[in-house]
């Protein structure tokens, strides 16, 4: 089966398309722009070049695909392009992640596409959804997720919703920060960190999901979710896989409400720290999900130290660490 894979240059596409070109069940066809930044992809994948703003540039790779898997989508503040960032306006962003899809979607079922693979986040789960959410990229994921839902479509199509999502081939440094905290810290406690809680996801985890959609037979919805740690939990795995005697002890809420939460308003007022004493005192949410849909995906899934070792390791591998 051979797949088309949009934002095959970035996270998770970079790791899908490797482990795709080590199968035989399946032949990656890597669509990208003519300003994508291709070295990081395998050796010898076959590479289109297609733009979702521009109607008509990826006919060349449906005609050529039995699969697609959608990956393409702007995140605003992901991307390290400044030309880029100039783009992530609330216009662009719908442009490529609900007008894109749309058009991706309707091309596909003129080229009989058999199996359409849409990846969303966990924030854009119709059982999880906030309507008020302030966020455009939730927002437009959910708005092409019911494009897909709606739509008379003669493929089988699977939705894929991860968490918080780490691992390998990061190459943009989305998540090096929670490594580089540690890394730079021997005592790491708030305000040094937000608290809150995460629910971390391998990237292996996500591409398995994947491939295991490309199979899957009618309509289909999979959450791809760990278990919800709380930060301290989280930078203490990391702590004792860098073992690099990076201390980080477990921080009572009260102390963190009454005592740290003035001294963080201060400190926001005076412009040196990103968020108010009420923000801290929220803590983080990096998709934490409820208790029903924790630990869920179709493939067999990582553990945390083991998600969090893989991440550290390649880290290192390039040299950041």
């Amino acid at each position: 089966m051979k797949v088309l894979v949009t934002g095959s240059t970035g996270f998770i596409g970079l790791n899908l398309v490797h482990k795709l070109q080590t199968t035989n069940s399946f032949e990656p066809l890597t669509l990208v722009r003519e300003s994508s930044q291709t070295e990081m992809l395998p050796a010898g994948v076959e590479t289109v070049y297609g733009d979702l703003t521009q109607p008509g540039s990826f006919e060349d790779g449906l005609r050529r695909a039995d699969a697609l898997i959608h990956l393409a989508a702007v995140y605003p503040g992901y991307d390290n392009d400044t030309e880029q960032q100039a783009e992530n306006e609330e216009g662009f962003i719908r442009e490529v992640n609900v007008s894109g899809t749309q058009l991706l979607l309707e091309r596909a079922a003129d080229h009989n596409i058999e199996t359409v693979v849409f990846t969303s986040t966990i924030n854009a789960h119709p059982d999880l959804y906030d309507d008020t959410v302030d966020n455009q990229y939730v927002i437009t994921k959910y708005e092409a997720d019911q494009e897909i839902v709606h739509g008379d479509w003669p493929f089988d199509w699977s939705i894929i919703h991860p968490t918080y999502v780490i691992g390998p081939r990061d190459y943009r440094l989305n998540h090096f920060n929670l490594f580089q905290r540690v890394a730079a810290n021997r005592l790491l406690v708030p305000p040094l960190y937000i608290p809150g809680q995460y629910n971390i996801v391998h990237v292996f985890d996500v591409v398995d999901t994947l491939r295991t959609a490309l199979n899957e037979i009618g309509t289909n919805r999979f959450v791809v979710s760990g278990e919800n740690h709380s930060a301290s939990t989280l930078y203490r795995t990391i702590a004792a896989v860098a073992d690099d005697n990076c201390f980080v002890p477990p921080i009572p809420r009260s102390v963190v409400s009454i005592g740290l939460s003035p001294i963080v308003n201060r400190l926001h007022n005076r412009g040196l720290y990103p968020i108010n004493g009420a923000e801290f005192r929220s803590g983080v949410q990096r998709g934490t999900v409820p208790e029903r849909f924790t630990n869920a995906a179709p493939a067999k899934q990582r553990s945390l130290r083991t998600t969090v070792k893989d991440a550290y390791n390649w880290y290192q591998s390039v040299g950041v660490l």
